[in-house]
């Protein structure tokens, strides 16, 4: 059984405490602002915890890979930095800020080169991010299929891709999920009307 993460089980109880701060708000208003400073305190001390995981020298680090197209990789290597985002990504993820897309199979035989992502990311980090994606895909009934089930992989392809949206469009060699995410985020970038995190090509 994955172990759960603190970030984890905070993101699950923090729908039923904001409930009980609602009910006290009404009834009790010191009560009510006890319980939100609980609720703060817990919210430091996982944050606290995460960034202990990240920097310590000992902290438990485990590779990981994974292929995006040469067009997205040049954007986010460029850009640098590319651990720290896909981690922002996952961690979005885990708190309920950001909810990836079903991922799709590319219709047909694609020709668009890849390129191999090479990390060290936090152990525990990543065990959450997989036990949340299976979570997920149960929870929506999404397919399972090799190639296209959604895990921390596709997690951080896909949050790669959303970060790293073109003003226009996608590339024409994106992958079909790159794509997907891009016009979402792209969509909801103009629904909101704010830009997208952009990174504009060469």
């Amino acid at each position: 059984m994955p172990r759960v993460s603190k970030r984890q089980i905070l993101t699950q109880a923090l729908p039923h405490v904001e409930a009980v701060i609602t009910d006290l708000q009404a009834t009790s208003p010191e009560q009510a602002e006890a319980v939100s400073t609980v609720l703060r305190l817990a919210e430091e001390g996982v944050q606290a915890v995460e960034m202990r995981s990240r920097t310590s020298p000992g902290s438990d680090k485990k590779p990981f890979s994974f292929d995006v197209s040469t067009a997205l990789w040049l954007r986010a290597s460029d850009a640098g930095g590319v651990t720290a985002v896909v981690i922002d990504g996952w961690e979005k993820f885990l708190a309920g800020g950001w909810q990836p897309v079903e991922p799709v199979r590319s219709r047909g035989h694609s020709d668009a080169v890849k390129a191999p992502v090479n990390l060290r990311v936090p152990g525990v980090l990543l065990e959450s991010v997989e036990a949340r994606a299976a979570e997920l895909v149960a929870e929506k009934g999404w397919r399972t299929g090799r190639g296209y089930v959604l895990n921390a992989r596709q997690i951080a392809t896909q949050w790669l891709a959303r970060t790293y949206a073109g003003p226009k469009g996608a590339p024409s060699d994106w992958s079909e999920n790159e794509r997907q995410t891009v016009a979402q985020a792209l969509s909801e970038a103009k629904a909101t009307k704010k830009k997208p995190r952009v990174k504009k090509p060469e």
